[in-house]
């Protein structure tokens, strides 16, 4: 990525950078890694496929990535905590041909001006992968989304993720601002009765902006279609929550540090025969 100059204070627009690629077929990758060049700065960094154009990232763009209901599908991405992605043998990342790669970079001034040059690595596999891996962000709309001042244990429940089709889920990373208090991931579906079941997949009790890993399950479970993935998120936005930037405004959804946000990013392929 080009050198950016991040200033001490203020709010910094999303940053954008395109990547021509230029491949004449499809190709494919095995691992990604994203090495900031401030961690201090850099709030997450994420790698989308977009066709390459050599005029400005507009609002239509943003818009034909992420949707209405920010629900955006990504090759790989950076933030606090999280290491770089290796697939398993035999899978890979599909990144089209003619396509190339559009950078969202986020950074959070921290009191010092500093130059952050960023850095993307992507390893390609030689033949095409036995099975194909994709990963995409799920996001409580924010037209249903206010974390009151004040409020000291916040429930608040996404509507159930589910796919047209069986899918093998690999693994699962939830996403919260710095009044997040906890998060808990559950399969949901309905028995022969009609009765829903549930069964916990992943729980954070104590949340940490700092620490945002990517959790690969031993062995994949299938979510079969008709069955769900509900995600809940605990806010904490009182002066007891020692990362609270203010704990006297109400805060809506938004993409900037101060401001608040809930999503799982769900990693799956096709189920292997």
């Amino acid at each position: 990525m080009k050198p950016y100059r991040l200033p001490a204070a203020g709010l910094v627009p999303y940053i954008y950078t395109r990547v021509p690629l230029n491949f004449r077929e499809d190709r494919f990758i095995s691992g990604l890694e994203i090495k900031p060049g401030s961690r201090s700065a850099v709030h997450h960094i994420s790698v989308h496929e977009y066709p390459h154009s050599d005029k400005p990232i507009t609002p239509a763009d943003l818009l034909k990535i992420k949707g209405l209901e920010l629900s955006d599908e990504i090759l790989g991405a950076f933030v606090p905590g999280m290491n770089p992605r290796r697939l398993a043998p035999g899978e890979g990342i599909r990144i089209k041909k003619g396509m190339g790669l559009l950078l969202e970079a986020h950074y959070t001034p921290f009191g010092v001006e500093v130059t952050d040059v960023s850095k993307i690595g992507l390893k390609f596999l030689k033949d095409p992968p036995r099975t194909e891996a994709r990963c995409r962000w799920f996001y409580r709309s924010r037209g249903r989304f206010l974390v009151p001042k004040q409020a000291e244990h916040l429930k608040m429940v996404r509507d159930d993720i589910s796919f047209d089709e069986d899918i093998e889920v690999i693994g699962l990373r939830p996403h919260l601002h710095a009044r997040g208090k906890s998060f808990l991931i559950e399969k949901v579906w309905l028995d022969e009765n009609g009765k829903e079941q549930s069964e916990v997949l992943l729980s954070v009790p104590r949340w940490d902006f700092n620490w945002q890993m990517d959790y690969f399950f031993e062995k994949p479970w299938i979510l079969k279609g008709g069955e769900s993935i509900r995600m809940t998120g605990v806010w904490d936005n009182t002066l007891w929550n020692p990362t609270n930037p203010d704990p006297d405004v109400d805060v809506p959804f938004g993409e900037q540090t101060e401001q608040e946000m809930m999503g799982t990013l769900v990693h799956w392929r096709e189920p292997r025969k």
